[in-house]
């Protein structure tokens, strides 16, 4: 085993995230979240195909929100894709992905009703921490050369979260990671379509297929995915990581925590979440008309809006990630609610209006604060009106983030319009670490 994989998998293996109650608060918002996202797509067409698919063969794991039971390799599938469908689920800055869909999609497909709630939490405290270490190692290149980070960094996550619930020793550990890392994958131009959502499912079920090949077809793969001459870090990036330096700040603070994740309050992506507040924002001073609307000029710093490639959506779903349809939308005091975002056509008046919406980048009038998040990151919004009024103001914290969170009851709000036994599922999240996972089990099933 190289030294740097030999490293990585002793952080795996001594991590002690339980001793951090702000990690654990953080998880446990996490897995109320990741929840929530799952249950409110159960009705989607799309999730009732896959439900359908992973169906014919039975098993010992769980579909959320189906109540019946499939193989683990199919259940990692289906939760991870149900979960980040409507792309209503976490986000995390450093990953520049979504890390809760495939870690805990992962996570539950190989635990049962006697797997402790603290070592769930724990594996899912450390899944994260990789997650974002591989993101802050590879990003920018990865993600600007059009990789999906929560397909290609989601699976070597998941399989890390695997090995931490599983305690798996040192040379199967990183054989499992090595087999998640061959098939890491996920590529952006995907984005608009059901596999987007689907990638967090590969994901998942990538790290269990790693971790069953290793434990029970007793496959043995190369340990040294991290190798300094053609590893990981190489192939999916420019250069290896100082991993001394990993090893000095692993879990100071755990990754969870900061730059933490982010939730969201709408389904769709969250490059859009300061744009979308910026336009609200103005709308709810100015009340304008689609008629008042001469031009609307969003700006960007350089590769700010990278993850909204979509410039002319045809249907709700590809409108998810694009600020034209989002800023249109909020501005003219259209509610940004799930109808909008479906997978259903785009009123050709909508789209019509759409062109007036041109995007602006790294103009000197518009710069981020100190505390911007993510970090130089900003969206800014004018609007300049038939009579030659403007109006525009900038976000760079946009509600949802970790400078910015949501309250309790948002995210009580959000579990309780996804389930009628919310408040059943939040009482044994927050009492997790000292009970099986089996309740919660039976009331998401």
């Amino acid at each position: 085993m190289d030294h740097q994989t030999e490293t990585i998998v002793k952080l795996i293996q001594s991590s002690d995230p339980l001793q951090d109650d702000q990690a654990l608060a953080a998880a446990r918002t996490g897995l109320s979240d990741y929840i929530a996202s799952s249950l409110a797509a159960v009705q989607e067409s799309a999730v009732a195909k896959l439900h359908d698919y992973v169906a014919r063969e039975q098993g010992p794991a769980t579909l959320i929100g189906a109540n019946i039971w499939v193989t683990a390799q199919n259940a990692a599938l289906f939760n991870g894709f149900q979960a980040h469908y409507l792309d209503y689920d976490d986000t995390h800055a450093g990953v520049r992905g979504h890390p809760s869909a495939p870690i805990l999609s992962a996570l539950l497909a190989v635990s049962d009703a006697d797997t402790m709630g603290d070592e769930f939490l724990r594996a899912y405290i450390i899944g994260v921490e990789m997650m974002a270490r591989l993101g802050e190692s590879v990003n920018p290149y990865h993600y600007l050369h059009g990789w999906h980070a929560t397909g290609t960094f989601g699976a070597i996550a998941a399989a890390a979260a695997i090995g931490a619930l599983k305690h798996l020793p040192n040379t199967r550990l990183a054989q499992v990671l090595g087999i998640a890392a061959t098939q890491s994958a996920g590529l952006r131009f995907q984005v608009g379509t059901a596999v987007k959502p689907l990638h967090a499912g590969l994901a998942a079920r990538a790290a269990v297929f790693a971790y069953e090949a290793v434990e029970e077809a007793g496959i043995a793969g190369s340990t040294e995915l991290f190798n300094e001459a053609n590893g990981y870090f190489r192939v999916y990036g420019t250069a290896n990581p100082d991993i001394a330096k990993w090893k000095q700040t692993w879990g100071k603070p755990w990754r969870i925590v900061s730059p933490g994740l982010w939730f969201k309050r709408y389904t769709f992506c969250s490059a859009a979440m300061q744009g979308a507040d910026a336009a609200q924002s103005l709308y709810h001073a100015h009340r304008f008309k689609a008629s008042d609307i001469a031009r609307i000029d969003v700006f960007f710093p350089k590769n700010g809006d990278s993850a909204l490639l979509v410039r002319a959506p045809q249907t709700g779903e590809e409108g998810r990630f694009c600020i034209e349809y989002i800023v249109w939308l909020a501005l003219t005091g259209q509610p940004l609610e799930r109808a909008a975002f479906a997978p259903t056509p785009i009123p050709e008046k909508t789209r019509a209006e759409l062109l007036k919406v041109q995007r602006n980048y790294d103009d000197p009038e518009w710069q981020a604060s100190e505390n911007a998040q993510p970090k130089g990151r900003y969206t800014a919004v004018k609007v300049t009106t038939r009579s030659g009024k403007i109006y525009s103001t900038i976000v760079d914290q946009p509600k949802g983030s970790p400078a910015n969170p949501l309250s309790q009851l948002e995210h009580q709000t959000k579990l309780s319009q996804a389930s009628e036994n919310a408040t059943d599922i939040t009482a044994l999240i927050n009492r997790l670490e000292h009970e099986p996972l089996g309740p919660l089990i039976r009331l998401i099933n």
